[in-house]
């Protein structure tokens, strides 16, 4: 979904992805200030992955326990 945002000299930048916030910090910030940007969202998207993989293992067991009931249920 596109993004308006105004920049502090009043102009104002449509961005579509990511690559387009990137472009802006490194046009106004240097290229340093993208690669702390993208290493922070990385280690975001680390920690995200690790819950989710956690997530689904705990999904995945609440499913047999689930099942297991049911088999009791229909005995």
């Amino acid at each position: 979904m596109p993004r308006v945002i105004e920049l502090l000299d009043k102009k104002v930048e449509t961005l579509f992805n990511r690559q387009d916030f990137e472009y802006l910090l490194e046009r106004y910030m240097g290229y340093e200030a993208v690669q702390y940007f993208r290493d922070v969202i990385e280690e975001i998207e680390d920690s995200c992955n690790g819950q989710i993989d956690e997530l689904t293992v705990q999904n995945e067991n609440l499913r047999e326990k689930l099942e297991n009931i049911r088999e009791v249920c229909r005995e």
